[in-house]
Order: structure tokens, then sequence, then C-alpha cells
């Protein structure tokens, strides 16, 4: 199947499409299309378009806008993962799997006993590069879109976008008597499920409570306790099976 490329924006009514950046050089220098040549665009609201490239000018693509159609890859139930900040690495192992995997958003939190602190420019930096991380993965990965990964805000502010209808879970190592598959299935008409994750120290009581209090609820993923970077991931694999996006 063709290789997919994010578009910049649609002129002309919907008929051309723009590709630049690094977008543009991939599809000129390192996959060596030209003027004449199909492509597969995919925008960021979950469409790809097939078209013909009509023009090349300074690193900027033109595309003639061929057919249009909703993406395919998007799993029906919407998870957002809030998982706490975590050495660099782990947190781009993170992002790029909850993206192949279904995440929907990716909410990084700041909680107590996180080890990474970043200022305001270092966060700027970081949130770029996440979500060029997510667009990668959910192009490599055949997905519609790709999943919005947020700048850090404390875990009580990212609580705040949970509503009425939602379910919401933290993993928590103390939690030894609720498991997740349960929660799962006394809640099967929840569109959206939101995750929780520790960071390496974990979470402290004070901000389960907080959790509790939003109307969530602690499960345990089993007797071994599981890295942050892990436990998102398997949690994620869970639900997903269970609502079954990964038949």
């Amino acid at each position: 199947m063709a290789d997919r490329y994010m578009l910049e924006q649609l002129t002309e009514g919907g008929t051309k499409a723009l590709v630049s950046g690094e977008e543009a050089h991939h599809l000129l220098r390192v996959m060596r299309r030209g003027i004449g040549d199909p492509v597969t665009l995919l925008d960021r609201d979950g469409f790809l378009y097939s078209g013909v490239i009509r023009d090349v000018a300074d690193g900027l693509v033109t595309v003639e806008v061929q057919s249009k159609q909703e993406a395919p890859g998007e799993p029906g139930v919407v998870v957002v993962l809030l998982q706490a900040l975590c050495k660099a690495d782990k947190m781009d192992l993170v992002i790029q799997k909850a993206t192949e995997l279904g995440a929907v958003a990716i909410r990084p939190v700041t909680t107590r006993r996180c080890d990474v602190k970043l200022d305001q420019d270092r966060a700027s930096k970081k949130g770029q590069r996440w979500n060029r991380i997510a667009r990668e993965a959910a192009k490599q990965c055949r997905r519609g879109r790709a999943p919005a990964v947020s700048l850090p805000v404390p875990l009580r502010e990212a609580l705040e976008e949970t509503e009425p209808g939602d379910l919401l879970i933290v993993l928590w190592e103390g939690e030894d008597a609720t498991g997740l598959r349960p929660v799962l299935r006394t809640s099967p008409q929840a569109r959206r499920v939101f995750v929780v994750i520790g960071p390496e120290g974990g979470l402290t009581e004070e901000e389960v409570a907080l959790v509790r209090d939003r109307g969530g609820v602690s499960v345990t993923l089993g007797p071994r306790i599981l890295r942050t970077e892990t436990a998102g991931l398997c949690a994620l694999s869970c639900i997903l099976y269970e609502r079954g996006e990964l038949e």
C-alpha cells in the first residue's frame, strides 16, 4: 500500500492539497517522488486523500486531490492515557506504542514523585517532539489520525477533562482486590476510558484519592509490579481487546 503523508492544508475548495516541511522533504528527497506521481495524504481529522503531484516549488508540494474518504484504523472506544512524566526514552516509547495500539489522546501529567521536571521552554520542545513521534507512528501503523499529545499538566488538572459517563481507571500497586477485567465488563457502554499511570516511584494515596473523588476506580493488573512505561501499554491492550478492537 502507498505511504501516507500529512498534508498541511487544503486549497481551492478542497481540490488541491499542500505538503510542506519534513513531510515534503521525505516525499521528494527520500522517496524520490515528483510531478505526475500518485500520492496518498492524511489530514488531522481522520480523512485520506488520493491525488497526483502537480507542482513542486521551494519545498512546497501541490497535490491535485482526486478522491477523499474516511481513513480506517480508528478504534470505536476512545482511550485517553494520562501518563506520569518519565525519562525521555521511556516517554518516547510510551507515546509511540500507545499510538500504535490505538490511544486517541495522550496526556503527560506531573505527580508528586515524578523525577522529570520540565520548565516551560523544555516542555514546549518536548511537546513538539512527542507529537512528531505520534504522527510518525500513526502513519506507520496506518491509523486514521494521530493522537493528540498535550503539554504536561498536574494530575488534578488533567482529571478535569473527564465527564459523567466516562470510565476513569487508575492502575495502583496498592490495589489488590479489584482487577481491570471486571471493571471493564461492568461499564460496557462507556465510550471514553481514561487510564491514569503513575511515575517510577508510584502514585501517592492522596493522588489515588483524587481519582476516586472524580468517580474513578483503582485497579490491579495482577501480582507483578509493572514499570511505568509498561503498565499503560498493558492496560491499553487489555481495554481494546476487551472491546473487540484487537480481533
